[in-house]
């Protein structure tokens, strides 16, 4: 049985510092990674599995996920920002796939599709947290010879 890292926090700021670098191949990396932890943590909470044993591992579980969601807000707005500015440079170009399209009309489409789900993602984010207060509240009283060791708070 594989040991879990001391914090994912850890692991991610050792794997994808702070301070950089901010290159496009480790912006690609860092999301690459989201999306396998996404992906375990969907394996890890499927019904049949141990991820959430006790309530106040989903209470635990939810502050996390919802921290990731409220920087996913950011990530939203700062990307569309990016894409607005793009609109007006004179490089920009669009390709000869599906309708013909103006660069500037693109790039900003896409922008206002990520307000869009800079939206989405504060409004999760808002019930994430009232779902983590919820279960905030929850316990379990288990006999004593719980390998858990009894009352989990």
């Amino acid at each position: 049985m594989s040991t879990p890292p001391n914090s994912g926090s850890d692991w991610a700021q050792a794997a994808f510092p702070l301070a950089g670098p901010f290159d496009t191949d480790h912006l690609i990396a860092a999301c690459d990674a989201i999306a396998e932890l996404v992906r375990y943590v969907a394996h890890a909470t499927y019904p049949v599995r141990d991820g959430l044993r006790y309530a106040p591992d989903a209470y635990a579980v939810l502050g996390r996920l919802s921290h990731a969601v409220h920087s996913l807000h950011q990530v939203c707005e700062q990307i569309g920002h990016r894409l607005d500015g793009m609109a007006t440079d004179p490089t920009l170009r669009v390709d000869q796939m599906g309708r013909p399209a103006e660069p500037a009309a693109l790039a900003r489409w896409a922008a206002d599709l990520l307000t869009s789900a800079g939206t989405s993602c504060w409004q999760m984010a808002t019930c994430l947290d009232a779902a983590q207060s919820a279960t905030g509240r929850l316990y379990h009283h288990l006999p004593p010879d719980d390998a858990a060791g009894g009352e989990q708070p």
